[in-house]
């Protein structure tokens, strides 16, 4: 909720003076409370029950931001809601220039909002949260393995879940005790430069999960093609899904995409099961493919516990496998019982890190020498054998809900940018304004299908260095710093401060490091030869 306030201020400014008519606003405090929820839901929907709605709230209110859900005012005749001058003198006169003094004013508020939206029970919050995790780049998370190794790989996961439920534990401490947005948060604790940086971060991650789509529909789209013997290059299903998605984009009301955002959900949980289906075959029978060769399972001989060519360039996947600090915060928001969101947490956690973990083991051990995976930028999906109709019909299904879930995902990337370019008080020509939203929207578009047309191949490093430099600040630095700042700090002895400057430290290294070594791996390739491996050759570390 982007704009709290307590009572006694409300009631304060009710009773001053409205500029626009020149009369005295004297409310009661039933008329107090109704302006209230009009100024804090403004421009945005109440939370609903509902599983639907709780998919939309995810992203219409991603990161605690108040995402408005329509435009004011498109080509005009819409009648304003007659509370507007009163949100006008509530910004002004509240608010002023200093985001941070009033945000020690919204705790009271933020409670009583909290109680007219929270809505959702335990299993509900549950299984949102495990969805609004479960992103598209798990079908990499084998190919992830192959980079770290398998004993890496069970400990990367491992660590990264570990340390991420922690980021999230520290900030909805944080948001609990003063309220706001996660950028709230930002600019309360670093200044205005803060609110900068995680919205960047935002955007940038949720524009690199949805570039996951891109690829991932191009590449099947191009292998099913191979199946009526014509190719569909990546570059002309580029264009097509981008025609197609642009004026998808357009669209305010994103709620009505969250029904396909749930189905995509379900159907990349059946994936997963299809794929450990046929991982099982392999290992034990074997799979005909294409060519009419018989592959088993990865031979012993390939089996690495630690790859140390490559390891780190699978702890900016593991980043990336658990990042989610942005559709946290409004299903938070949206729990009956927020004292029993921490245990919902600690169950989402758990079941997302056994899914993955038995589910890449045991893709690893069945693929990871399959030349068609290192052929499909490892891409699990492409591993399988493409003559088998059951993979053809599980891509072609999975491809169809994709293209409406990806309007929603990138619904708070897109919000973000334009709240950075269009002021709130950017009233006027709302045609032309609502024109060039639709074209920065275009443009955004356009910059996930290129990307996934010419890094479609190479997109495990491409999640690497997402993960790294966008999503460890998310889940790692920012948290850390916001409850340092604001909790341990004023908590001496409760020994939260090393906590918190071990998590920033984690999020630093792997910003720093992670980044430039997937870079430097992913341009140098098979020529880098490092240390490491010199020092852990097989025969050696054997």
């Amino acid at each position: 909720v982007q704009f709290i306030f307590t009572k006694k201020r409300l009631m304060a400014l009710a009773k001053s003076v409205d500029p626009s008519s020149g009369k005295t606003e004297g409310l009661a405090d039933s008329e107090v409370n109704n302006r209230l929820l009009k100024t804090t839901f403004s421009k945005a929907d109440e939370c609903k029950p509902g599983l639907t709605s709780t998919y939309a709230n995810m992203y219409m209110f991603y990161g605690g931001e108040a995402l408005p859900q329509k435009e004011e005012k498109v080509f005009g005749g819409d009648e304003e809601d007659n509370s507007g001058s009163m949100r006008e003198k509530l910004m002004d006169k509240s608010l002023g220039k200093s985001l941070g003094k009033s945000m020690y004013t919204r705790t009271v508020m933020r409670n009583f909002v909290d109680s007219v939206v929270g809505v959702n029970s335990f299993g509900k919050t549950y299984f949102s949260l495990i969805n609004g995790m479960m992103a598209l780049g798990v079908l990499y998370l084998p190919q992830g393995f192959i980079r770290g190794g398998w004993l890496f790989g069970i400990i990367a996961l491992s660590a990264m879940c570990g340390l991420t439920t922690v980021g999230i534990v520290k900030l909805i401490q944080v948001r609990e005790k003063y309220g706001g947005s996660f950028s709230e948060l930002g600019s309360l604790c670093l200044g205005k430069y803060g609110k900068v940086l995680i919205d960047i971060s935002l955007a940038c991650s949720q524009t690199g999960f949805t570039t996951a789509y891109i690829v991932f529909m191009t590449l099947n789209i191009e292998e099913i093609s191979k199946e009526f013997d014509f190719h569909i290059k990546p570059l002309y299903s580029g264009l097509v899904i981008f025609a197609l998605l642009s004026p998808l984009c357009w669209v305010r009301d994103v709620a009505k995409f969250a029904t396909s955002h749930i189905i995509a959900d379900l159907i990349m949980f059946g994936t997963c099961f299809v794929i450990v289906a046929y991982s099982f075959v392999k290992i034990y029978h074997g799979l005909e493919y294409d060519d009419g060769k018989v592959e088993k399972g990865m031979s012993e001989d390939n089996v690495q516990m630690v790859n140390w060519q490559t390891c780190l360039v699978f702890l900016g996947m593991s980043i990336y496998a658990f990042e989610g600090v942005g559709v946290v915060i409004p299903v938070h928001q949206q729990m009956k019982k927020k004292k029993d969101f921490f245990s919902a947490l600690y169950w989402c956690m758990g079941t997302l890190l056994l899914i993955k973990v038995g589910y890449a083991i045991v893709a690893y051990f069945a693929f990871a020498d399959s030349t068609e995976l290192e052929d499909a930028g490892g891409l699990i999906t492409l591993a399988l054998p493409q003559r088998d109709i059951k993979v053809d019909i599980l891509e072609m299904v999975y491809i169809i809900p994709l293209v409406p879930s990806y309007v929603l995902a990138l619904y708070p990337a897109m919000r973000i940018i334009e709240k950075g370019i269009f002021r709130s008080e950017t009233t006027e020509h709302p045609t032309r304004r609502y024109w060039l939203q639709n074209l920065i929207r275009t443009l955004h578009v356009g910059l996930t299908v290129l990307i996934g047309v010419a890094l479609g191949k190479t997109f495990d490093f491409i999640q690497s260095i997402i993960g790294a430099m966008f999503c460890a600040p998310i889940a790692f630095i920012f948290p850390g710093w916001f409850h340092y700042k604001l909790i341990s700090s004023k908590n001496p002895g409760k020994g939260g401060k090393l906590q918190d400057i071990a998590l920033i430290v984690v999020g630093f290294l792997c910003l720093i490091f992670t980044t430039a070594l997937t870079i430097w791996q992913m341009v140098v390739g098979e020529q880098l030869v490092n240390s490491s491996q010199q020092l852990f050759s097989n025969r050696s570390y054997e």
